[in-house]
């Protein structure tokens, strides 16, 4: 399973990447424009709120076990909420 890539594990090694490909740390996008994942190439473009929505968040539909996709729930909506409070936080709205 996939679960290392997710919850607070996941958001550290997303922006450990990030980090090492120069990427912003957050990039102001429409969701709806990822709501299936996608491959994105351009790192210049990319964000670990991007990755979270391009990615990230569709492991769940890759796990086999009931256990699994029961811990990952709760490491998903630990990313939301994360990535939510990132973006209010970066418009200066909290």
């Amino acid at each position: 399973d996939k679960l290392d890539a997710i919850g607070a594990i996941g958001i550290g090694r997303s922006f450990m990447i990030a980090g090492e490909y120069g990427e912003r740390l957050y990039i102001e996008v429409d969701e709806r424009n990822f709501e299936k994942a996608e491959r994105i190439n351009n790192f210049k473009d990319h964000s670990p709120n991007i990755e979270y929505l391009v990615k990230l968040r569709h492991i769940i539909d890759r796990l086999y076990t009931d256990y699994a996709k029961k811990v990952a729930e709760g490491r998903l909506k630990f990313m939301e909420e994360f990535f939510e409070r990132l973006k209010l936080e970066v418009r200066g709205e909290l």
